[in-house]
């Protein structure tokens, strides 16, 4: 997957200080860019917006860049991803956060039951079942990348026009 970006678009990535940065492309140059840092809060009856001031970065200072419907803004003092954002389609099924929490759910509910019914010997072959579907969701945690890291998979360059 390709993702271009275009001067005075939003881009969003990762530096090595493990620091979310996301701004308006002002300057691009062969193997650096300058991005201007923009906040948005958004308010009942009016949005405000500030602008803070260029910030350079080399090409190599990119660590990763998010995946495609995956928000970065700001919220509690620092950029950062979004989880609840509406954008970000099936995130709970996707990143297998509602099986496991399903399977932990159904596995208490199962051990209470047997406890308040002296039945311990967990009759029926439920507890493979939830320890199925627990390994499942654990299975799309392992799968599900949200970001994109730069390195031998995916890479940025600046195309010269």
């Amino acid at each position: 997957m390709v993702q271009q970006y275009w001067l005075h678009s939003y881009f969003a990535f990762k530096t090595y200080n493990n620091i979310w940065r996301k701004g308006e492309l002002m300057i691009l140059k062969k193997d650096s860019f300058y991005i201007r840092p923009t906040v948005v809060t958004l308010g009942l009856f009016v949005n405000d917006t500030a602008r803070f001031p260029l910030e350079g970065y080399a090409l190599h200072d990119v660590l990763m860049v998010p995946g495609k419907g995956l928000l970065i803004d700001y919220k509690k003092g620092k950029f950062q991803i979004i989880r609840s954002a509406g954008n970000v389609s099936f995130y709970w099924l996707k990143s297998g956060w509602i099986l496991r929490a399903g399977a932990i759910g159904y596995t208490a509910l199962t051990v209470i039951n047997g406890l308040l019914n002296g039945d311990l010997g967990f009759s029926g072959n439920r507890l493979p079942v939830a320890a199925a579907v627990y390994a499942s969701g654990f299975a799309l945690k392992r799968l599900y990348k949200p970001v994109k890291k730069i390195g031998k998979a995916y890479k940025i360059k600046v195309k010269e026009f």
